[in-house]
């Protein structure tokens, strides 16, 4: 029988957000995962929900501390337009985010809370629910 650990490396897998990471087609952790692979290149594929899962390749170095640093999951987006008059109004959502006014904002899908204000105006919060893939006005 021959020693192979010669040709095995080390392995720590990180990704943001505590997102899923599958391995040959199964869950290996969330957020984190070590273990020891043979030399060559691998693909692992990251998961969340209400999110596009991603892959990402990776070389493993026989011998070695391989730290690698995986794409997390592309979430699902959609578009919120607003229309105000007047045009040069302010939009902020949730408190700290500008949104701009002359073109749709691209954002992950969830509900937000807008603040639309201008100087010399009455300040007004209206609540908007952003759907994948379309537009809410």
């Amino acid at each position: 029988m021959k020693d192979m650990s010669d040709h095995f490396g080390k392995v720590t897998l990180t990704v943001d957000n505590d997102a899923e990471i599958h391995f040959n087609g199964r869950m290996v952790g969330n957020g984190t995962w070590k273990t020891e692979l043979r030399e060559g290149v691998y693909q692992v594929e990251t998961r969340a929900p209400d999110c596009d899962p991603v892959k990402t390749s990776f070389t493993v170095v026989a011998q070695q501390e391989n730290n690698i640093k995986s794409t997390p999951p592309t979430p699902y987006t959609g578009y919120l337009s607003l229309f105000t008059r007047p045009a040069t109004a302010t939009a902020v959502y949730n408190g700290a985010h500008a949104l701009p006014l002359q073109e749709p904002a691209i954002l992950p899908i969830g509900t937000y809370q807008v603040e639309l204000s201008r100087k010399g105006y009455l300040t007004e919060t209206r609540e908007y629910t952003v759907t994948r893939n379309e537009t809410t006005t």
